[in-house]
């Protein structure tokens, strides 16, 4: 008999989704649809604008979809969040949107009275975790799993640290406080927590989380799988451009690192590669200075591309970007946001920079061949194999789903 497996997201999921959370719900999804063991039913929400991408019809996957309407309903959506986004005592650091709890209740209701009652109940990203108390009132014999993509204190608390003015600084510090507290008592109400490092899942049990409660999955990645050999003085940057993550990130790259290795050598060139780039990040749109906006395929960037840097200022969780490019064997160089939860070693498997003059000497030492490109390429190669296996993480996952059916309620 198959296990009933409600998942529950904020994000709709599809195959080209253009954010490596998506691809990452994506991927985990369809492997429950396919495995025998479970019947798999989705609650998620989506913008109109992805309604022409979404393919969970033809896969089978049974869903409910909460519609982000353009127009009117983004008025409408808007007065929803008035309390989560300007409430400065909200109770969930304004990280939770006043539609999207509103709409998965209703649909919650609507699923009891057709008399559907899941086994499991999966909550992925932490939005979706914040309304596990209530949704346990519609389902209290269900067990639940929290899929934590990153553990969104520490980004909130990243914010709060790099913010100077002292107004919004301490606005930000209340936000982080009420929201930390809300992300942990979710945890604490769930039955199991994933992860998709062992650095976010330290960071859980070092603030309370019960280490039986919490474990550690494989994120999906694209593995491109090739030996990259461009003799360029291309440097390659992709995301999502329109997350302050991504975008001011590159405008400190810019600003601090590239214009200073543009004045020495007219020939290098930065490559921007993301959908969506924000206005600040245009106005630096230069000949040398290519901002692609959304690519199907980022192949070409990877081949023609002598590294990738990732100099991130903000976020937390493990970064798909920095996954992809070591297996398309591009080197990286990043810093400790840009590194955590991946167990790369310095000089060996990737450059680790941390000031400009870091980024500036390294691509220097590149550039002339003084950095053996192809011995950092192997050994992430190797790296990624030996911990980022995917051929075995959706067993694994299974087994964990299974397994928290035997588990007594907490």
């Amino acid at each position: 008999m198959s296990v009933k497996l409600l998942v529950i997201s904020p994000f709709v999921p599809y195959d080209h989704v253009d954010h490596a959370g998506g691809q990452i719900h994506n991927f985990y999804l369809k492997k429950f649809q396919k495995s025998p063991h479970f019947d798999l039913r989705l609650l998620t929400c989506a913008f109109e604008s992805e309604l022409n991408k979404i393919d969970l019809g033809s896969h089978n996957i049974d869903n409910e979809l909460i519609i982000k309407k353009s127009g009117m309903g983004r008025i409408i959506r808007g007065i929803y969040n008035l309390n989560s986004r300007f409430n400065l005592f909200n109770t969930y650091g304004g990280e939770l949107s006043g539609f999207f709890k509103s709409k998965v209740l209703t649909h919650l209701r609507k699923l009891k009275k057709e008399k559907y009652n899941p086994d499991v109940i999966i909550l992925v990203w932490t939005q979706s975790a914040f309304l596990i108390e209530k949704i346990q009132e519609y389902y209290p014999h269900a067990k639940y799993i929290l899929v934590e993509h990153d553990v969104t204190f520490l980004g909130m608390k990243r914010k709060y640290n790099l913010e100077n003015n002292k107004f919004r600084k301490a606005i930000k510090y209340i936000q982080y406080k009420n929201e930390k507290k809300a992300e942990l008592t979710a945890i604490e109400k769930a039955h199991l927590t994933l992860t998709f490092n062992d650095k976010d899942k330290n960071l859980l049990i070092k603030n309370g989380v019960d280490r039986a409660h919490v474990k550690t999955i494989t994120p999906f990645y694209h593995n491109y799988n090739y030996r990259q050999t461009s003799k360029s003085k291309n440097i390659l940057f992709f995301g999502a451009m329109s997350r302050p993550e991504n975008y001011e990130s590159c405008i400190w790259f810019i600003e601090n690192v590239f214009l200073k290795l543009h004045n020495q050598d007219l020939e290098y060139k930065f490559y921007v590669v993301g959908g969506n780039p924000n206005p600040k990040l245009l106005k630096y749109k230069s000949r040398n200075i290519i901002i692609t906006g959304f690519v199907q395929n980022l192949e070409e960037y990877f081949e023609k591309c002598m590294c990738l840097v990732a100099p991130l200022l903000l976020g937390a969780g493990i970064k798909i970007k920095i996954l992809e490019a070591m297996s398309a064997g591009i080197p990286v160089l990043t810093n400790d946001i840009g590194i955590e939860g991946i167990p790369a070693e310095d000089n060996v498997s990737y450059l680790h920079c941390n000031s400009e003059q870091d980024y500036i000497d390294k691509i220097n030492k590149m550039e002339k061949n003084e950095i053996d490109r192809n011995y950092i390429s192997r050994n992430a190669k190797s790296m990624l194999n030996k911990y980022f296996n995917l051929d075995r993480e959706f067993e694994k996952y299974s087994n964990e789903v299974l397994g928290v059916l035997k588990r007594k309620n907490r």
